[in-house]
């Protein structure tokens, strides 16, 4: 498994590790492609899995509601208290579903 941030003296993790954006991990997978070489699925899968890289993109459009005086209220999604620590695999799994549930019933909110 990979280190969720850097070790103190002690021995005691003290800063989670910044992980591979979407856009990086992009550019370094057509670095890649260009010499020939390509990332099996499995090892792309176990990159987001144990952190290393970003495991969702951000969306361009917003989902949520124009209230009758014209606000626009956007739904949100954050684990409080995770405190720079690595979200579970069930937080993930529930953040999927939430994502899912937003797509499936809440409408694109127009600018």
């Amino acid at each position: 498994m990979i280190n969720d941030g850097t070790t103190s003296s002690d021995g005691s993790v003290t800063t989670p590790e910044k992980k591979i954006s979407n856009r990086q991990y992009s550019l370094f997978k057509e670095i890649l492609k260009n010499h020939d070489i390509e990332l099996p699925e499995l090892v792309q899968e176990e990159l987001v899995t144990e952190g290393v890289v970003v495991s969702r993109t951000r969306n361009t459009t917003r989902r949520g509601w124009k209230m009758k005086d014209g606000t626009k209220v956007y739904p949100s999604l954050s684990f409080k208290g995770i405190s720079g620590n690595t979200p579970t695999k069930e937080m993930e799994e529930f953040r999927s579903s939430y994502y899912e549930l937003l797509e499936n019933t809440v409408e694109v909110v127009q600018n």
